[in-house]
């Protein structure tokens, strides 16, 4: 990297980033609260609280190729309001950031220039809020778009050497679409992992 190119890069998290991102969230965040609109008044707070975290997560990912930590932080804190609210155990909570965080960091420890730890947190972050079985989902959904785009993105630029893909949007759209359709999801994906 050379000098120009970090001294682009923020180093800590600030809210001026957010203002270059803003009409980017606010059209995200109006497309994905229809997906909430038939939820309870609780469910459809906490979906639209998590997800308006999430895109913003994911977008800073895309820009800066970091997820910061006070962000990470945030949704861990927000993440005992479901508990709180009864919607999940401390248990599922605990086996949901054990997966995330513990797939995702041996994946880190194994091959640490295709993952980096902010997307390890991010996981385990998710798993508090999404349970074991939401966990799946989300990882399931990930690492297929995500393998998708990249192989999408190597076919066409071939020649670019050393190209750097985020994953924290793809961990965000595979935990937006486990929260928002959880049940569903999560029949789709026993029922292609248990085919013949």
């Amino acid at each position: 990297m050379n000098q120009g190119t970090e001294q682009l890069l923020p180093e800590t998290f600030s809210w001026q980033l957010c203002r270059q991102i803003l009409c980017q969230w606010l059209l995200i965040m109006l497309i994905i609260s229809a997906m909430f609109w038939k939820f309870e008044i609780e469910g459809m707070f906490l979906g639209l609280l998590f997800s308006a975290l999430l895109v913003l997560i994911a977008l800073l990912d895309c820009r800066y190729l970091l997820i910061f930590d006070r962000l990470v932080l945030a949704l861990l804190l927000l993440g005992l309001l479901p508990l709180l609210l009864g919607r999940m155990s401390c248990e599922e909570a605990c086996l949901g950031a054990a997966l995330g965080g513990g797939f995702l960091g041996g994946l880190r420890l194994l091959y640490p220039r295709g993952m980096g730890w902010g997307d390890v947190k991010l996981a385990a972050a998710l798993g508090g809020w999404l349970g074991l079985a939401g966990m799946l989902v989300c990882l399931y959904i990930a690492f297929i778009a995500g393998s998708l785009y990249g192989l999408g993105i190597w076919l066409k630029m071939r020649s670019v050497k050393n190209l750097v893909v985020p994953f924290g949007p793809f961990l965000v759209m595979g935990a937006i679409a486990a929260f928002a359709f959880g049940t569903h999801c999560q029949d789709l994906v026993e029922a292609w992992l248990c085919c013949p």
